[in-house]
Formats: structure tokens, sequence, C-alpha cells
């Protein structure tokens, strides 16, 4: 059980390693979610058409609804 004193130069060393270990987590996590939230591609113009109307039907239904909710509770 001869175990060797733990310098102070030995703690800077093992401190740098984990920053260094700590940066590249964190270029690593920020890629990952980078690549998650991405939008996708457009492949063709098919694919561009068809966003464009998913996203519009998206936000008429949004517009939609909200003024039924509206409606409710101003009648009240």
């Amino acid at each position: 059980m001869n175990q060797q004193p733990i310098t102070l130069e030995d703690i800077r060393k093992r401190k740098l390693q984990l920053k260094k270990q700590l940066t590249q987590k964190k270029k690593n996590i920020g890629m990952q979610a980078s690549s998650l939230f991405s939008p996708v591609p457009v492949r063709d113009k098919f694919d561009l058409g068809y966003k464009w109307v998913s996203n519009g039907l998206a936000i008429y239904d949004g517009l939609k609804m909200g003024w039924k909710v509206m409606r409710y509770f101003t009648k009240k």
C-alpha cells in the first residue's frame, strides 16, 4: 500500500486533461445538436413545394384554432 503523494503538479496536469476532455465533449454535443435541429435539405422542386404547402396549412390551422378559442372566451 505504498502510494506516492499527490503533488500540485499532478493536480495541474489532471485539471488540464479534464479541461481538454470537456471542451472536446462540448464540441461533440454542439455538432450533434446542430445536426439534429438543422433543416432537412431540399432534394427537388416537389419537396420545396410540399414544404411550402405543409407550412401554410400548419399556419392556417393555428390561426383557425386561435380564432375559435378567442371566440369561445369572448362570448362569456
